[in-house]
């Protein structure tokens, strides 16, 4: 059955290159340019710095271990990998995640209690790209970041409560391998062109379903869009002509839930580890729900709020993107690498 809805889809997409070309090249072009401006300035420093990174991947069942594995299932000393993911973006938090399990430094069942809500849209991609960039709304950045924080939080909350923590699993040695500036390098390389891959090819893919949806029902291109490509889906919801309260609520479900062009990201980042991906999936589509309701839920209070008291005022271009995420990496660095 898998083979044959593989052929079928390999037909649909090979006639859809031919059939609209024009379409189709200009979709590839437009992943690109995400690529080339938005995710590599904003992505690519968090990688390079991300390899250098270390963390205390043993508990110590201090106060701060009793509360962050009664809450989520990891150790304390392990959260840090949450903030990484939302300041820097997908697939970072992943990346660490196999690294770190890679290394015989966290078990099986640390490293999918991570995944389950340590892989998130980064800030500087709402900031820039998603609030500045497609809505035009820069006062919309703190909105998406806190409902996609809640939901992320809520979700890893959620999944210790299904999947309890056991203690005895963090017992592993910590594998200690340090990394120089050019492994750092070609690995972060070799993973933003995968990252660059995977947008191109699902731009392509977005825009051939596009194509063959009726005019009429144009305003669901969003939540294809959005299930393949989140970028795509974002811009496609915000020119669909819903109402902004259910247009915010469907892009913060688009952000939570990344689409499966992240999802392929992510499974290749993972490699050929055991992790389970099918638990991760789930999890983020449990994200986007709760962040579509949270979402619909809120707008009214904050954009009330908001429009009295502006919060942004100009808008991002690449250039300060990659300032502000090298900025934020350095401090990463800084502050959350293990103390000798």
């Amino acid at each position: 059955m898998l083979t044959v809805l593989k052929s079928v889809f390999a037909v649909f997409l090979a006639g859809s290159i031919v059939l609209y070309s024009d379409k189709m090249t200009g979709a590839a072009f437009d992943g690109l340019n995400l690529w080339l401006y938005t995710v590599i300035p904003s992505l690519f420093p968090f990688m390079v710095i991300s390899s250098w990174l270390s963390f205390n991947t043993k508990p110590h069942f201090g106060t701060a271990d009793k509360i962050t594995m009664k809450l989520f299932g990891i150790p304390s000393g392990l959260m840090p990998v949450f903030l990484i993911s939302m300041l820097s973006g997908y697939p970072t938090g992943a990346r660490i995640i196999s690294s770190l399990y890679s290394k015989n430094s966290i078990s099986k069942d640390t490293a999918e209690h991570m995944l389950s809500f340590c892989n998130n849209p980064g800030a500087v991609f709402i900031i820039s790209a998603v609030s500045s960039s497609i809505l035009s709304d820069r006062a919309s950045a703190p909105f998406f970041l806190a409902i996609c924080i809640f939901s992320s939080l809520l979700t890893g909350f959620i999944y210790n409560l299904l999947f309890p923590c056991r203690y005895k699993s963090y017992m592993k040695p910590l594998v200690s391998a340090k990394s120089g500036i050019y492994d750092s390098l070609s690995s972060s390389v070799k993973s933003i062109l995968l990252v660059g891959g995977c947008i191109i090819f699902f731009s392509v893919v977005t825009e051939a379903f596009m194509n063959i949806i009726p005019e009429d029902y144009k305003a669901v291109g969003g939540i294809i869009g959005g299930m393949l490509e989140f970028t795509r889906g974002i811009s496609l919801t915000a020119a669909s002509g819903y109402s902004p309260k259910i247009a915010y609520s469907l892009i913060a479900a688009i952000l939570c839930w990344g689409g499966f062009s992240v999802h392929l990201q992510t499974l290749a980042v993972i490699g050929e580890s055991d992790i389970n991906i099918k638990k991760y999936i789930v999890c983020k589509a449990f994200s986007s729900v709760v962040a579509y309701i949270t979402s619909f839920i809120l707008y009214d209070i904050y954009f009330f709020k908001s429009s009295v008291y502006p919060v942004f005022s100009e808008i991002y271009t690449y250039h300060s993107a990659f300032a502000a995420a090298s900025f934020l990496a350095i401090f990463i660095f800084i502050f959350f690498r293990e103390k000798k």
